[in-house]
């Protein structure tokens, strides 16, 4: 109970990274044509270990910060599936954020918007995706932690932007 393998969480953490790089294709109609059979089997296989974690009410209670990065892992593969999966990883994330806003993790802040930024513009709730930019916006301060989660918030927002109101500027930028 009280045993946290490291290796494993720091594993399953750099293959999210991967996996949300080539496989996250939830905004397309076709994605299940750009995911192989053996990459949806492992995907399962690794959001059932970090379900295992999140079960662990032991590292939820001692481990808080380790427990969020566990969330936010989970939420990285779930944002690779369908629109089930991507809605139960925005959800994870916002009730995280809800949860745990006393403890700082400021360093995580920007992969958590980026992930809950890919996540609304998936869904097509354009509005929630404007909502979570502004919030970003205001948490971070201008203060990037890393330039990639931040390019990729600036450029789902704005594809949001373009496609709710059609208008050249968001197009352009």
């Amino acid at each position: 109970k009280t045993l946290i393998n490291l290796p494993e969480l720091f594993s399953l953490a750099i293959q999210s990274s991967h996996y949300i790089d080539n496989y996250m294709k939830g905004f397309r109609e076709d994605r299940k044509e750009f995911i192989p059979e053996d990459i949806s089997i492992k995907l399962s296989f690794l959001k059932q270990r970090c379900q295992t974690f999140l079960d662990n009410e032991f590292l939820e209670e001692r481990y808080t910060m380790r427990y969020i990065n566990v969330i936010i892992i989970y939420s990285a593969y779930l944002i690779c599936g369908d629109k089930k999966d991507i809605k139960e990883a925005v959800e994870r994330l916002e009730q995280m954020m809800l949860s745990y806003q006393q403890v700082s993790f400021y360093l995580l802040l920007d992969t958590v918007y980026s992930i809950l930024t890919v996540g609304y513009f998936c869904l097509e709730e354009f509005d929630k995706l404007e909502e979570v930019f502004k919030r970003y916006k205001k948490v971070t301060k201008g203060k990037v932690v890393i330039p990639e989660n931040d390019r990729t918030i600036h450029g789902f927002y704005y594809m949001g932007k373009w496609r709710k109101t059609q208008r050249k500027q968001y197009a352009q930028k």
